[in-house]
């Protein structure tokens, strides 16, 4: 058992308490608050650890059936009882029987049961001897176990011989952080378990995790948890991962929105062009080392592409158009090539050094075509520095 909230530490001091000592207990709480763990808590912290802990759950088992499963039988004490057979009682002694569900124990059952609590004796079907046993009960119900008894559902006498003592866990809605801790334990276990990278949870995930009503409590947390590890792409689980509804009253930081929107904006480009981390990052307008740094920051993976090594030859080789042509500025004919080098569009690549008509419109020529346009005059020589210290324009 997990938790650091103020009713988790009083559960916890109850149970190191009743651990000490031999009195049935009963343990209350919503389906999934971990009834039958703080029943082995209480086990496992006593003298009888070294004996067994027999359960049994009393709506699972047919009431037909159910006095022969708890108290045992002889041979021949019906049809089909071909040797004689121990009870849960019988299997129990010197440890612990734990009675889970004990608000569907059969009204028939109840006054024989009563009885063993009360002498520590019981008779096994078709036998006329009465057997002794030391036994600790402790039992458990998720029902309102008063109206039992107002109800006549449950005998008086019977709810309090089983409470004696009384632990009631808290659901899990009301445990504040204790969620968070929780989540942390099992993210980290069962990520071991199924040997996938370690997980986290975005801003809005923990968020909205506090204020889910979780109605099935610890058992809901788990299942939801194992889901969001294997289905989610990311390596942080968001609320959509984890089937929560989302709070769009809840204020984050700024930060988380970017992040998210970042995130967004890196897989929707991934796979758009089929992982091909060129054409992502010149739509992104950014260059690929920095496109795999956000990838890395993200913890997006890349699946199903090779990356080519640098002694390998590359099936499409990559290139950039180049065109001789002549500038004509000011009546003045320069001699160079034109090059699409980057996004930022064409650039005119002078042989001689230039002053003075840097991202002027001017008159391109070449062969048999004249054409005006928009270009960034460049010196060869920049170039070639550029090329050499691996920068782009």
């Amino acid at each position: 058992m997990i938790g650091n909230s103020e009713q988790m530490l009083n559960t916890f001091s109850l149970i190191r308490k009743l651990a000490t000592v031999d009195y049935p207990i009963l343990i209350t709480g919503e389906t999934g608050t971990g009834k039958e763990l703080a029943a082995r808590a209480i086990y496992e912290k006593s003298k009888r650890s070294k004996h067994r802990f027999v359960s049994i759950n009393c709506s699972a088992i047919p009431e037909d059936l159910f006095e022969s499963e708890l108290f045992g039988y002889e041979k021949g004490a019906f049809t089909g009882a071909v040797r004689a057979k121990k009870g849960k009682i019988e299997m129990a002694n010197k440890g612990v029987l734990f009675l889970d569900e004990i608000g569907d124990l059969s009204l028939k059952i109840q006054p024989k049961f009563l009885r063993f609590l009360e002498t520590s004796q019981f008779d096994r079907l078709g036998s006329n001897t009465t057997l002794s046993v030391d036994v600790r009960v402790i039992s458990a119900t998720n029902k309102n176990i008063e109206e039992m008894v107002e109800e006549k559902a449950l005998r008086e006498d019977l709810y309090h011989r089983l409470s004696t003592f009384r632990i009631n866990l808290p659901p899990l809605r009301d445990r504040g952080k204790d969620i968070h801790t929780l989540t942390h334990f099992f993210i980290n276990k069962f990520s071991k378990e199924l040997n996938v990278k370690l997980k986290d949870f975005t801003v809005e995930a923990k968020e909205n995790m506090l204020e889910y009503s979780w109605p099935g409590n610890i058992r809901e947390l788990i299942n939801k948890i194992r889901k969001a590890i294997v289905l989610s792409e990311n390596h942080l689980i968001s609320s959509s991962d984890l089937d929560l509804e989302c709070n769009q009253d809840i204020i984050k930081p700024l930060k988380e929105y970017l992040w998210e929107y970042e995130n967004k904006i890196l897989l929707r480009a991934i796979q758009r062009y089929n992982g091909n981390i060129s054409k992502a990052a010149d739509k992104l307008c950014i260059s690929r080392p920095g496109l795999y740094k956000l990838l890395e920051k993200h913890g997006i993976e890349m699946r199903n592409t090779e990356k080519i090594l640098p002694h390998e030859k590359r099936k499409k080789p990559r290139f950039r158009k180049t065109i001789v042509a002549v500038l004509i500025h000011d009546g003045k004919t320069i001699k160079g090539e034109i090059r699409n080098l980057s996004s930022k569009g064409y650039h005119f690549i002078s042989h001689h050094k230039l002053k003075g008509i840097k991202d002027s419109r001017c008159i391109i020529q070449w062969p048999s075509i004249k054409a005006s346009l928009k270009c960034t005059v460049v010196w060869e020589k920049h170039i070639r520095n550029m090329m050499h210290l691996g920068l782009s324009l």
